[in-house]
């Protein structure tokens, strides 16, 4: 298989064609023009389907796009054959190897894993979440937001995205959670903790059952999000709870008139 640019001179294009397959020992082949690749000529070795070769190619694109993460070959493989049975799985090795001069609309992640260019991936939410992969750890909306426009402009897209409505553009993508009310965000595969720091004192008066000192409070909730501002944490600690002077110790406001059932004194 090889291509042409579509501006090549027909007469020379015969000509090229003919001599190609010839030093192959192929005497007849085809010419493909597919309208959703309209700025190349495909030229296909009779012995490959053009037709259900470019159907294949369409399916692993659109694959791709879905999944904005490197996907292992043989994984896309697997998929293509569950969602399109009939594409033939030796099609995508044929497409993956060509995709360098054929498509250029995929790019080698690491040995043996592919991911769709950047700047093609269909959403801003789909790339957050590769750019969240690829730096391993949470980062600003902010962040986010630069990092995205600027590889962008380095690929020549005239795409940019504004801070202003990350949340809208992010929101529906399920791998992409917000942290609180930080700006901050991850991926929900970390498994990270992402409750407001509010419900994370409500968890710590569930969990303990009994009124509990402000360090008590402080330290369940570090724990959980080590990101925790002390100073904050006291003022959200005094608009929630009743401070009880003796002991030093707190409650819920939830809890007032009600008696504490069930208290477990052994967490410490």
């Amino acid at each position: 298989m090889c291509t042409a640019r579509n501006d090549t001179d027909p007469g020379k294009l015969q000509s090229a064609v003919e001599i190609f397959f010839k030093l192959y020992g192929v005497r007849k082949f085809h010419i493909y023009k597919p309208a959703v690749l309209a700025s190349r000529i495909y030229i296909f070795d009779p012995e490959l389907d053009g037709t259900l070769f470019l159907k294949t190619a369409k399916q692993v694109l659109r694959l791709l796009s879905a999944h904005p993460l490197p996907s292992a070959i043989d994984d896309l493989k697997q998929r293509l054959c569950y969602e399109c049975p009939d594409c033939p799985p030796d099609y995508v090795d044929v497409f993956l190897r060509s995709f360098d001069h054929l498509f250029e609309r995929v790019e080698v992640a690491s040995e043996q894993c592919v991911q769709l260019r950047f700047d093609l991936l269909p959403s801003c939410a789909k790339m957050t979440w590769r750019v969240l992969h690829e730096h391993g750890e949470p980062l600003h909306f902010e962040e986010i937001i630069e990092i995205i426009n600027e590889r962008l402009r380095r690929m020549g897209s005239g795409k940019q995205f504004s801070g202003k409505g990350f949340i809208a553009l992010v929101q529906g993508e399920h791998e992409v959670v917000p942290i609180g009310k930080t700006g901050m965000y991850a991926l929900r595969s970390w498994k990270m903790e992402t409750r407001y720091i509010k419900d994370l004192i409500e968890s710590a008066f569930d969990y303990y059952g009994r009124p509990l000192t402000f360090e008590e409070i402080f330290n369940y909730v570090k724990n959980l999000r080590p990101d925790t501002n002390r100073s904050s944490l006291n003022t959200l600690v005094r608009m929630q709870c009743t401070h009880h002077i003796e002991g030093k110790r707190y409650v819920p406001h939830k809890w007032e008139g009600k008696q504490t059932i069930g208290q477990k004194e052994n967490r410490k």
